[in-house]
């Protein structure tokens, strides 16, 4: 397992940060977390596909040591932003 954070990519928050397998299995927890179910699939999208608004997550691979207490926090969002890019992922069409 890894740690990882994810910054939804209309908003610019951080809105999950925690333990998972894989960037797929973050995506899956931080929409969990946010009122969405479990078994929702996705796909890595390039970085030109992030410009619009369909939404998404960047993800990021972060230590143990980067406590997310805050996701609106600028400081936060900067250090999250500042860590390892796993890649960028949104809701697969076929879910």
């Amino acid at each position: 397992m890894s740690r990882f954070a994810t910054i939804e990519l209309n908003s610019g928050y951080v809105w999950w940060a925690g333990e998972a397998a894989s960037p797929t299995d973050a995506c899956i927890m931080s929409h969990a977390v946010q009122g969405g179910h479990h078994s929702t699939e996705w796909d890595p999208i390039s970085r030109s596909e992030i410009n619009s608004t369909a939404g998404g997550y960047a993800v990021h691979t972060i230590p143990e040591s980067l406590m997310v207490d805050d996701g609106q926090d600028a400081d936060t969002i900067e250090a999250v932003a500042a860590c390892p890019l796993a890649g960028y992922f949104r809701r697969s069409s076929a879910d």
